[in-house]
């Protein structure tokens, strides 16, 4: 019986007081900002006095109390909660309280925003590979963090020599050939994650078949391959870690690749 060789190288939020001060008291500054029977958001006790400067003794109501909407509020202070409905909220606050509120908003709108050190970063790839004599398949998926909010990002995600069969993106994202890679380009930000199925070309010689192709770097790089024959040998070049499974008519082997490595 011959054997095979197979050979693989890859290459504020601020939540606002809207309850009397007596009521405040008794909320503990290390509970969670809860929502009233009214659909209201109450701000720690600890938490208004130190944003306020609340002087201690003085009556929860006095003239020149007035309330705020909610979208009053959020447009001020630029708050957004996600996933409470606020369309019933109401602030209810003395004038020297919301000045100091709208002086802190100021004061924070002003600070400047620290720029990412880099515009984007992959921070996990898996590459799943189906491998015969006549090619290798693989669906790879890469996990994505967009770090730059503004303009458009692209991200090379793999080399142009690998065929693409199909993508699925992020919304709003594209995929496209220029630089000799598919690029992923994006206006998004945060967590993305790009799926694409691909293939590469495999080569014989001396008994061994080599698939291979160029990675982009990773902050974790894990490949996952299978070849429908049991009883053969797989080599996964730069592997640091390599764990074979022999069934009776494939071999499958997981590897975890550093991140430089092709």
């Amino acid at each position: 019986m011959r054997t095979r060789t197979w050979v693989m190288w890859l290459g504020v939020a601020a939540l606002l007081a809207a309850c009397p001060a007596a009521r405040a008291q008794n909320q503990k500054p290390e509970e969670a900002a809860p929502l009233d029977e009214e659909g209201r958001v109450i701000l720690s006790w600890e938490t208004f006095k130190d944003v306020t400067k609340w002087e201690e003794g003085r009556p929860a109501e006095e003239p020149g109390v007035f309330t705020l909407s909610w979208e009053e509020v959020r447009d001020l202070l630029g708050i957004e909660m996600k996933n409470v409905q606020m369309d019933k909220t109401k602030l209810r606050i003395p004038w020297q309280e919301f000045k100091a509120l709208l002086e802190w908003s100021i004061t924070k709108k002003k600070e400047p925003v620290a720029a990412p050190p880099t515009d984007w970063t992959i921070t996990a790839a898996v590459y799943e590979g189906q491998l015969t004599k006549d090619g290798a398949i693989f669906d790879a998926t890469f996990h994505i963090r967009i770090l730059k909010e503004k303009e458009w990002k692209t991200v090379p995600l793999l080399p142009a020599s690998v065929a693409v069969a199909e993508a699925t993106l992020p919304e709003g994202a594209y995929l496209r050939l220029s630089g000799g890679y598919y690029e992923l380009i994006t206006a998004g930000t945060g967590a993305q994650e790009v799926k694409v199925k691909f293939s590469t070309a495999v080569t014989e010689s001396a008994g061994s078949n080599t698939a291979g192709f160029e990675r982009v770097p990773s902050g974790t790089s894990i490949v996952n391959l299978t070849v429908p024959q049991a009883g053969v040998t797989v080599t996964v070049a730069n592997a640091q870690s390599l764990v074979k499974t022999e069934g009776e008519k494939e071999t499958r082997v997981t590897a975890a690749l550093p991140s430089g490595a092709p």
